[in-house]
């Protein structure tokens, strides 16, 4: 009867202790995600106030694109820049990233952490921003 007891209970310690060290999968940084942003140049004069909205479309071929669109506050006009290029990830949470448009993008990496549909970036400045998925799967 003790014997049955003392399985049971180690049976009990070994499948909470399993449990715990269970490895859950990262999720995917495929898709399509979106940032809008508020921001500011007071550096310059006037001031400039602006709406920024940037889409990543991240490819399962290893291709990235980096759509940024900034609005003045106040003003119907924007201006829209795009840089294409390609990514890897080397390591979990770590994405490096070449682009091959000559628009100011050079070489990055990026960490990043995905929780949900949640993707945050933080770049080797150590600037971070959030990012929600807009689209799952892109070819």
């Amino acid at each position: 009867m003790r014997a049955a007891a003392m399985c049971a209970i180690l049976l009990l310690c070994g499948a909470s202790a399993a449990g715990a060290q269970a490895i859950v999968a990262p999720e995917s940084v495929i898709g399509k995600w979106s940032s809008t942003l508020k921001g500011f140049d007071h550096s310059v004069t006037p001031h400039i106030d602006y709406e920024e909205t940037v889409v990543l479309t991240i490819s399962a071929n290893g291709n990235i694109q980096l759509e940024r669109t900034r609005r003045l506050l106040g003003s119907k006009q924007s201006a829209t820049w795009i840089a294409n290029g390609v990514y890897t990830t080397p390591a979990p949470g770590i994405m490096q990233l070449t682009f091959s448009d000559t628009l100011g993008e050079v070489p990055a990496t990026w960490r990043y952490v995905i929780q949900g549909n949640t993707f945050t970036i933080t770049d080797a400045a150590g600037v971070s921003r959030k990012f929600y998925r807009i689209q799952t799967t892109i070819y």
